[in-house]
């Protein structure tokens, strides 16, 4: 009687991981705490000493959504989480990890970024018309159409990128460069070059002023970093509620990925189903 009641208690549970797989939705749940989280961040200026950076998680700001202050966030972001940044601030941002993504999209106001991460980042992205100031060794930085960016470390593989007649990234290093290139709908010689000097690489609307003797004219190697592959052309969604709109460019900016539990899910309930069927024979 004992090993009838296991039985029916085993088959119970194969039972419902079946169900559960194959239920809608099932397999969209979002990314385990191990993947890359998005944060969302915000300052609210308010004059006074509630002014502060907010956040939210995902790659969009929801006026409507809860949000909580960055305090919180610093106790839980780990190495390779991501974080937009949706407007400026009149003190430095400090992030205490390695980003895998960092993005900085245009302050309503015209204001400058300035963000300090002291892990690195592996891709920064500084959209049209934003204004940013980073500190951290990037891998990939990616500037685009009048931004104005500069990166007070040092800078693995630069692009410039300009789809729009209206304006050109303006890019200045206080570190090295070892790769640049730059795609420009307004110049059909763009610049480019690699081994910049520390304290030497500028970019001003478009047009490479640093003295030649400072870089090599040849990018024959290709990007320094392996596995790098600039995207051809910018993608963030629309900034946040007060700051105007990035139109679409975040498309081909990484994001957090999605798991697929149902897959799991449906091996749990063949094994649990194998083991009864051996514990049915056992009983007979």
């Amino acid at each position: 009687m004992k090993k009838l009641n296991i039985f029916k208690k085993i088959l119970a549970v194969a039972t419902s991981a079946l169900m559960l797989a194959f239920l809608p939705n099932a397999n969209t749940l979002t990314a385990s705490a191990d993947g890359p989280v998005t944060y969302y961040l915000m300052y609210d200026d308010q004059g006074n000493e509630m002014s502060d950076w907010w956040y939210q998680l995902g790659s969009e700001w929801d006026e409507n959504a809860e949000h909580r202050q960055i305090y919180y966030m610093n106790e839980q972001i780990k190495n390779g989480d991501i974080i937009i940044v949706g407007n400026a601030a009149p003190e430095m941002l400090n992030i205490n990890v390695r980003l895998s993504n960092l993005t900085i999209q245009r302050d309503a106001e015209g204001k400058m970024a300035m963000v300090n991460v002291s892990g690195g980042i592996d891709n920064c992205y500084v959209l049209k018309d934003a204004q940013a100031a980073i500190t951290g060794n990037v891998t990939n930085a990616y500037v685009y159409g009048a931004a104005l960016a500069n990166f007070n470390s040092n800078v693995t593989n630069l692009y410039s990128y300009n789809d729009n007649p209206d304006g050109n990234p303006t890019i200045g290093v206080s570190g090295t460069v070892a790769y640049f290139y730059s795609e420009n709908c307004n110049n059909e010689n763009a610049p480019y070059g690699s081994n910049f000097a520390a304290n030497t690489f500028h970019l001003e609307d478009g047009d490479l002023t640093t003295d030649g003797s400072n870089y090599t004219r040849d990018i024959a190697g290709g990007p320094a970093a392996s596995n790098t592959q600039a995207p051809s052309q910018p993608t963030p969604k629309p900034a946040a509620s007060g700051s105007s709109s990035n139109s679409d460019e975040y498309d081909k900016v990484p994001k957090t990925g999605e798991t697929f539990p149902a897959i799991w899910l449906s091996l749990m309930a063949v094994a649990c189903l194998g083991t009864s069927l051996l514990l049915r024979k056992s009983i007979k």
